[in-house]
Parts: structure tokens; sequence; C-alpha cells
């Protein structure tokens, strides 16, 4: 390849991309290296990390360990350096690894970083990518297509997709291709196909076709909005699908952008009604303990009936992950016979599991060293009467810092550390997943959160609810086996109370639907298919 004659032009173009913050960085030393490596601080890595200059031999050799060793925090500040890289050799170095590294985490990051150059010569590498061994690669590839909309990329993308089996990377072909071409032609690809063969020479990126969007959402194939009212609350949808009602909720504090992803395997069979959660400041007159309120369930599910009589169904599925499963055993109990099934991901027994999990964060994160789970573990409980959070109160008590001194290999002050809260966030969000290094963190994480507020969840069931369990109502629960924030233990006890199907997923954490998209979606269409 004939770097030379993008010269400066090249550097231009990704010094544009690229925030100034993170111009081309002044090295760093083999033992400076060492000790960002070694620490458990991630913003101090992920700002140590981001000196590496990817034009010199050495440390471009760094990046790529980074790319197959680190978190995927880790290996986006080594995604970052390599896109500033503008060293022909560097470059050649990139596309001989793309093409022959056995670890799938280095191809990932290369293909991300060339999209993030946007060089015209790149491209092709970018689509030879799409065609990867690893789902994983040609998911990444095809996520990475969006970073530029180029017109070359929608020929690409469809070719791609008539052979493709993998699921995910299917949909992630799909949305893409609606983010460059803003046209909605659902989940078959010889559908577009057949657009894009009769309207290529004519297509502009950029343009629109509001009529066909409309259509697109009357025939299921676009996210439709959808409002319901209630005296206590106004309930936002989106629905998108074909066939039998479902409502999926995502876990508390979460946006439901991380389940629509991996779930159009489903919509072929159900139209799918995502939900997110209003936030605290949406409800009034709410109950409180210790000056912390409590979540409204009934008025929640009230909304939830509401919407099922505004769409004129007979009957709802829901499916929630935690401790949102109670807001689904409520409604099913408030509202029998409304609820045809429930699956409820990593579910919570009651508020003393939750505490267990807890528990269970703080001891691994002492004994391992990690310094963010282990605070974050500290932040899930707080004081009734002073409202303090332990890890507050932790501090508060200067415990931390001999504790720090003794148990971690860095200096750490009586302070919280700079940046302590975006660690401890991404913490808890690698923590959802069983493998933290996937590139997959890395596309959900600027999309995940729902700020909702902070709030206490009512136990369920509670005395008053024992008389009226969910009956009838065909229950799934699910678990993955490296889940923190549950147990396959407890939730296997609360199938059996329930008299429910229990499915633990072997590779996967909080997040089934994406580690393990194929069965769990093959495993959704069996259950919900049933018992209608």
């Amino acid at each position: 390849m004939n770097r030379s004659s993008l010269g400066l032009a090249a550097l231009c173009l990704v010094a544009c991309l690229i925030p100034s913050a993170f111009a081309q960085g002044d090295g760093l030393s083999s033992k400076e290296f060492k000790r960002a490596l070694a620490s458990p601080d991630s913003h101090f890595r992920h700002r140590e990390f981001l000196k590496l200059n990817g034009d010199d031999k050495k440390q471009l050799k760094l990046l790529f360990d980074l790319l197959e060793g680190g978190s995927w925090y880790d290996r986006e500040a080594a995604v970052i350096c390599l896109a500033r890289a503008a060293n022909s050799d560097s470059i050649a170095e990139m596309v001989k690894k793309l093409g022959k590294d056995k670890n799938y985490l280095v191809r990932q990051g290369i293909v991300v970083a060339f999209a993030k150059m946007n060089d015209s010569e790149l491209y092709q590498y970018i689509f030879e990518a799409l065609d990867d061994k690893d789902p994983r690669v040609r998911r990444e590839a095809a996520y990475a297509l969006r970073i530029n909309r180029k017109k070359d990329s929608i020929t690409a993308l469809i070719n791609r997709w008539l052979e493709e089996e993998d699921p995910v990377v299917s949909n992630f072909i799909r949305m893409t291709l609606e983010d460059i071409t803003r046209r909605y032609h659902g989940p078959d690809p010889l559908l577009w196909n057949d657009w894009w063969v009769s309207e290529q020479d004519s297509f502009v990126v950029g343009s629109t076709d509001e009529e066909a969007e409309r259509l697109a959402e009357e025939s299921g194939n676009k996210m439709r909005e959808g409002q319901t009212i209630t005296r206590d609350l106004t309930l936002n949808t989106e629905s998108r699908g074909h066939g039998a009602p479902l409502l999926v909720i995502p876990p508390y504090g979460y946006s439901k952008d991380i389940i629509v992803p991996f779930l159009t395997e489903l919509e072929k069979t159900n139209k799918i009604y995502y939900i997110d959660l209003p936030p605290i400041d949406s409800f009034s007159g709410l109950e409180q303990i210790g000056g912390m309120n409590y979540y409204p369930i009934d008025k929640l599910v009230d909304a939830f009936e509401q919407l099922r009589k505004d769409t004129e169904e007979e009957r709802f599925a829901l499916m929630c992950w935690g401790m949102n499963s109670w807001i689904a055993l409520r409604y099913a109990s408030k509202y029998p016979g409304v609820v045809s099934h429930l699956v409820l991901v990593s579910p919570l027994s009651g508020n003393d599991e939750y505490g267990e999990a807890s528990a269970r964060m703080i001891k691994q994160g002492k004994q391992t060293g990690d310094m963010e789970m282990w605070h974050y573990g500290l932040t899930r409980s707080f004081n009734i009467a002073s409202g303090l959070s332990s890890l507050e109160m932790h501090y508060q008590q200067d415990t931390c810092n001999n504790e720090c001194k003794c148990n971690f290999s860095t200096s750490w002050q009586e302070d919280p550390p700079d940046g302590e809260g975006g660690g401890m966030d991404r913490r808890s969000w690698s923590m959802m997943f069983a493998n933290p290094q996937d590139s997959l963190l890395a596309l959900l994480y600027p999309i995940k959160d729902r700020q909702l507020g902070g709030v206490a969840i009512p136990d369920f069931p509670s005395k008053e609810d024992n008389q009226n369990l969910p009956r009838g109502v065909r229950m799934l629960f699910i678990n993955g086996k490296y889940s923190l924030y549950s147990s396959s233990n407890d939730v296997s006890k609360m199938s059996k109370k329930y008299g429910a199907i229990f499915l633990e997923y072997k590779a996967s954490s909080n997040m089934p639907q994406a580690e393990e998209s194929e069965r769990f979606n093959e495993d959704l269409k069996d259950f919900l298919g049933k018992g209608r």
C-alpha cells in the first residue's frame, strides 16, 4: 500500500476526527507503562495509555498487547492511539494484524481504529473484516461503518448480510444500514438488496423518505413511539415487530438501548414494546424510608394495564431484568389474567439477596485487588439514619487509606481519587458481562444510562401479596453463571417457588441476550410460543 500519497492530508483528517485532548501522545516509557498497567484505577490507566505513540515500533507492540489483554476501557485507549498513527510501517503492521492475528480482540480494535482514521484506502480492510471468521469481529466491522457514513459501505453491508448466519451480526448490519440510509426495510436482507439494486444510482447519503418511514412504522419495521397517560404517570414506549405483544423492561438505571440490538430475531414473532422506566421525579406523593423514595411500583403497573387497554391487547407477556422483576410479578398479581408469560432475567428473591450481591462484590474486590469493584459494592447500601452510603461512611471513618496501602499496589489519598465515580460506573457496567474485554461494552457504554434517581424498591412478595401470587402465568427464570448481581442458587430457588422453568447461561453474566444471543432468542421464541 502506498501511504506516501496521503501525507499531511491524512494526518489532518485524523486530527479532525479525534478530540484535541487525544492528540498524538508524547510516548510512555516501559516503567511508566508497567506502573499504569498495575494500577487498580481505570481512570489513571486510561489517561496514561493515551500517551502511547503508535508510530513508535516498541510502543505499537504495547498497544497490540493492550488490545489483547486489557479491559474494554483500556482497549478503547489503545484504539484511540492506533487511530492517530500515520507512519506507513505502523499502518502496514495493523493491516497485517487485522488479517492474521489469532486474537479476535486485536482484530476488533484495529477495525475501529481504521474506521476512526476515515482513510479511503483503508476501507477495503474494514469491508474484508465483515467476512472475518469470528462473528464478534464482523459485528465490530458492521458497527464501525457508522462512524463515517459512506455510500460504498451500503453495498458491502448488504452483501455480507445475504450470507450472514449470526443473528447479532445481522442486527448490527441492519442498524448500520438504517443509520446510513435512513431507510427501514426490516429484518429481511433480500428486501434491502432489492431496494439497493433499484436505488443505488440515485441514492444520496443524508436523504430521507418520510412516506416510506411512515409505512415502515405501520408495518412494524421501524420503531414507533407511543404514549400512555394515566392520572399518576405518562409512560413512553417504542414498539417494533410482528406478533404477540411483549413488554421489555431493562435493568433499573439502564436504557432500553442495551436490549434492543439483541432481540431482532424475537421481533419476527412478537411485537415488542420497549419501555424506559420513568424517572423518580415524574411521580408525586411517594412513600419514603430514611429520606429515600420508594419506587412506586403500583402506579407503574397501573400504567402498564392502561397501555394494554389502549393497544386493545388481550394479554401481555413481560420480560424484566434484576429488581425490575418485582415490577413484573406485581403486575401479574394485581391484574390476574392479563399476563400470559413472565421472563425474569437475573431476578432477586428480595432485598436480602441484594445485600448478598453487594457482599460478593466487596469480598471479591478486596481479594483480587479490584478497588473499583470493592468500592462500588459499598455504594449499594446506605445508612437509614444519616442517608450516607457505606462508601461515604467508609471514607469518613478514614479506614480506606490504611487498607488501600496495605492491599493495593498504588498510593492512595484519604479522599477519593480523581475519577473514582467514573471508575465505579465502568466497573458496575463491566460486571454485567462475563467477558469484560469485548468491544461490545465500549459500543454500548455511551448509551447505557437511564438516570432515574436513587430509590428503594419494595420487596416482593410482601406479606399482603402472599395470597395473591401470579397464577396461571407461564414463567421462565434465567441467570448467567458469572453474574455477581444475582446468583443461580437464589434464582433456582425462586423458580421452584413459582413453579417456573429455570435456565442457566454458562457463558454470560447479566446480559445473556447479548453474550449468548442466538440461544437467548431461540429459548424465548420457544417459551413465548407456548401457552398463548
